[in-house]
């Protein structure tokens, strides 16, 4: 199969049209403004809308704040928010030191134990398929809202 040189000048056409053409530099300054104000602008959307909302009590204010209050609320609850945060890491960080060791432990005798790997092999692998909060409800029910709950589920 032989390529005569009108095909090769076609696809050689082909392929220059797909070359892009070189863009103007664009400074760093201006990308960024580029990316940045249809974010800005949405905040100011959302922020506007809020405020005329507030504006004709569309909701009681005590209801229904206006965005400044539920931003000055934000900065007075700052020390609650640490302190959830360091909850949350703190269970986290438990749970899954916990969930090393166990599962480390289990892997290693169903790796080592063949009759082991049978009975149970299946079954390990049906639950690492369900979502984690698929266990809550019996985490609830074993644990009540407590912490080890939490960590059950995390686990």
């Amino acid at each position: 199969m032989a390529v005569d040189a009108r095909e090769i000048t076609e696809l050689s056409t082909g392929l220059d049209a797909l070359e892009v053409p070189a863009m103007p530099k664009v400074s760093r300054a201006r990308r960024l403004w580029a990316a940045t104000w249809p974010k800005v602008l949405a905040v100011a959307i959302v922020w506007g809308v809020w405020q005329f909302l507030y504006a004709i009590e569309w909701k009681p204010h005590t209801a229904f704040p206006s965005p400044e209050q539920a931003v000055q609320s934000i900065f007075d609850g700052w020390s609650v928010i640490w302190q959830a945060i360091r909850n949350t890491m703190s269970r986290a960080v438990y749970g899954y030191a916990l969930a090393l060791v166990i599962g480390t432990t289990i892997g290693a005798f169903v790796a080592r134990i063949r009759v082991l790997r049978a009975a149970v092999g299946s079954m390990i692998t049906g639950l690492q398929t369900m979502p984690s909060v698929a266990w809550f409800p019996a985490a609830v029910l074993l644990f009540q809202l407590k912490d080890a709950a939490i960590i059950f589920v995390v686990v």
